[in-house]
């Protein structure tokens, strides 16, 4: 293993920053809505989907990709 003294004595040191630990409401309640939405969308398209094509293979039945 090849070594070069003067490649590690120009690296940067890492710095260790303290954190408080607290989080806010306001931060809180955007990660549940963040979090929540993914989930809005999948129960939103997917009772249209079943419904207005192939019943329960919908997801079956969408285009292959190529």
């Amino acid at each position: 293993m090849l070594t070069d003294p003067e490649v590690h004595a120009s690296t940067p040191q890492q710095t260790t920053t303290n954190l408080s630990g607290r989080l806010g409401t306001g931060a809180i309640v955007f990660m549940v809505i963040a979090a929540a939405a993914p989930l809005t969308v999948v129960g939103g398209n997917v009772p249209l989907a079943i419904a207005g094509g192939p019943g329960a293979g919908a997801p079956s039945a969408s285009p292959s990709p190529r």
